[in-house]
């Protein structure tokens, strides 16, 4: 660059000091550290083009790192100079000793944070032992004991050879197969180990796999196993367990090639004064635990979710450095303030309410607002559907530790991933792309969002009372153990009495052109299509346009079209309905709940609404209507007096 930079008429050099940890909007004030040194050589690279030739003149900005070593932190007035440098092997002494630094002033200075008991041991344990090869780390049955423990939150990354099964459950108590064991399980015993704790939680070492009723009654404690445990190792980078999480496989979206050798630079020109600040190369995609947060393997697991937001204190493991979390905020080893560096203060994106609420102790007369937290429980449920899970089965169990911690404040009765307390809002989700097709076999009601694998999105108003809104009359939840309302069920139904309007749902495409002249009501978000093509031709519109029809004999329905921007249309022409397109089924629009504008004049009024469909064979003369959820229907700025108008019903929704 420089090279090039000389043969042009200007080869002015620009520099700038900056941080990392700051956003562009963030002022001077809230700077703590400066970290980082911007060269720019020659034009911009967003310049304009050379006049004679038109060619492009301009240079990115080379974006330099400054670092120094943790213990000789360097201060010019209150701003301190440079990132700590990072020894690359998560496994030194150093990083131990910074990971152990963490733990003990969390424990003895974080008022948030203090723990009165020690906890009582899960059912099942792994005694690390000591470092000595003769002391082999073995499985132990607690018996209800107490002691100090950590837990491990990893990916599986598919089969593991090394499990507890009902064949392995004694001689694992004798001893653990050390040389058998998958990397992270191995990682993990040393980690423990040299953080000077005892006993360690691994899911998969410590649940019995080949056993159902030992899964089941193991995997309601998951909120108590993660709540009490004193740290929990986080294997962020790790995408499988034979992976390792001291040494794990580096990134390979990140910039390959030799890097050019880091130099030492003088910060004070006094020659008398000898400190130092090394410089070197930034990489274009540098690890942080915000980019961790975001793309690691960890954080698109299902499982691993309640894991994050359980566990009250987490060490993370990248592949560059480690990081910390507790109530008290965020650390990592490089020593960056929080900031861009980080995930927001409301963790994982979602509000420090929650996160506190699930660790708070329910007896604490502090509790936060209930409608902040049924708001954060919605954000928290569109990000549990962005995960994945291994066993779709594993729907409702891998969130279930979060429901249970959440129940006592929430109050009412949980319903396979809403509340009764509030079940307006937890049924008013609708697709996010397109689509939201329910899974077979049959894993939760049509109405739950836990119904489908495919990201959902929830309209959060907060459902203030109004007139014309749905009641619940009675609901049924037959859970699969027993003894266990936040796992696996078997069925589940509500009853409700809504204002309800027939609907037809039509497989006719038309020009949005032509579309746009009628009087549109709303919109319909369908959980799937009629037709089967759900993702056949993407110029057509997945939300349909809602429409009022009077039919000839004088009553009124609601009918869904698709519209298309493919093609063009005479926009002079119009387009006829046709009947031949309308789907079979019985539908219905069922009114959840409606918004009243405010005084603001373009605040509109809305009504919410499910989009349901007769079962067929399942209703008669003397049974309950019984009905599915296909879809979310919003109108907007219906007259209240139009509303009052529909057929009121009692629906069974299964």
């Amino acid at each position: 660059m420089y090279m090039a930079a000389k043969k042009l008429k200007v080869t002015d050099v620009k520099m700038a000091i900056n941080a990392d940890h700051v956003f562009a909007w963030t002022s001077l004030d809230e700077v703590r550290v400066f970290d980082l040194l911007l060269v720019q050589v020659g034009p911009r690279e967003d310049s304009p083009r050379d006049e004679e030739t038109g060619l492009e003149v301009g240079f990115p900005t080379l974006t330099l790192v400054l670092s120094v070593p943790r213990e000789h932190p360097v201060f010019v007035d209150k701003f301190r100079i440079g990132r700590f440098q990072v020894d690359p092997d998560l496994g030194s002494a150093s990083n131990y000793e910074i990971a152990k630094r963490w733990l003990a002033d969390c424990r003895d200075n974080h008022m948030n944070c203090l723990v009165d008991d020690i906890p009582r041991l899960p059912t099942r344990v792994i005694d690390v032992g000591s470092e000595s090869p003769s002391e082999c780390p073995r499985l132990l049955l607690s018996g209800g004991g107490r002691a100090e423990y950590v837990a491990l939150s990893h990916c599986w990354g598919g089969r593991i050879d090394t499990l507890l099964t009902t064949k392995t459950l004694l001689s694992f108590q004798r001893a653990l197969p050390v040389k058998e064991l998958a990397a992270n399980f191995l990682d993990a015993i040393i980690i423990t180990r040299r953080l000077g704790m005892r006993y360690l939680w691994i899911d998969s070492l410590c649940i019995i796999q080949d056993s159902k009723e030992d899964w089941e009654e193991e995997s309601k404690k998951m909120a108590t196993i993660y709540r009490d445990a004193t740290v929990t190792i986080s294997a962020m980078s790790s995408k499988g367990s034979s992976i390792g999480i001291l040494n794990p496989v580096p990134d390979t979206t990140v910039s390959s090639g030799p890097m050019p050798r880091p130099v030492r630079l003088r910060v004070y020109p006094n020659d008398d004064d000898t400190i130092e600040v090394t410089v070197g190369m930034k990489e274009s995609q540098e690890e942080n635990l915000r980019q961790l947060d975001i793309s690691s393997p960890l954080c698109s697991r299902g499982w691993t979710l309640q894991e994050s937001m359980l566990s009250p204190r987490h060490i993370f493991y990248g592949t560059r450095q480690i990081y910390w979390r507790c109530p008290c905020g965020f650390q990592s080893a490089d020593g960056l303030p929080h900031g861009n560096v980080f995930p927001t203060e409301s963790y994982n994106d979602i509000s420090s309410v929650l996160y506190s609420e699930i660790l708070r102790n329910p007896s604490d007369r502090k509790a936060s607002d209930i409608n902040a937290v049924l708001s954060d429980y919605y954000e928290l449920a569109q990000m549990y559907n962005q995960r994945t899970l291994t066993f779709g089965s594993d729907k409702l169990p891998a969130f279930s530790g979060l429901a249970q911690r959440l129940h006592p404040r929430l109050g009412g009765d949980y319903l396979a991933g809403i509340w009764s307390s509030d079940f307006r809002r937890g049924l008013l989700w609708y697709c996010e792309m397109k689509g939201c097709p329910h899974v077979k076999p049959y894993r939760a009601p049509s109405w739950s969002w836990t119904v489908t694998n495919r990201p959902v999105c929830f309209r959060n108003s907060l459902c203030r009372p109004s007139p014309l809104e749905m009641k619940l009359l009675d609901h049924a939840i037959t859970p699969k153990n027993r003894s266990n309302p936040y796992g696996e069920i078997e069925s589940a139904h509500i009853i409700v009495e809504a204002l309800t309007r027939p609907l037809v749902r039509s497989a006719q495409v038309v020009h949005s052109g032509l579309v746009n002249k009628l009087p549109r009501m709303g919109w319909c978000y369908p959980d799937e299509s009629i037709t089967g093509d759900s993702e056949a031709d993407p110029s057509i519109d997945w939300i349909a346009d809602v429409f009022v029809i009077v039919a000839e004999d004088g009553t009124e329905f609601l009918l869904t079209l698709r519209s298309t921007d493919k093609g063009k249309a005479d926009h002079d022409g119009a387009f006829e309905i046709d009947p031949g397109a309308w789907d079979g089924g019985e539908y219905m629009v069922v009114l959840v709940h409606t918004t009243a504008a405010d005084a603001d004049e373009e605040t509109h009024t809305f009504a919410e609404c499910l989009v349901v469909r007769r079962v067929p064979g399942r209703c008669g003369d003397d049974e309950d209507e019984v009905y599915e959820r296909v879809g979310y229907l919003i109108l907007q700025n219906p007259q209240e007096d139009w509303l009052r108008e529909w057929n009121s019903h009692v629906l069974k929704l299964i």
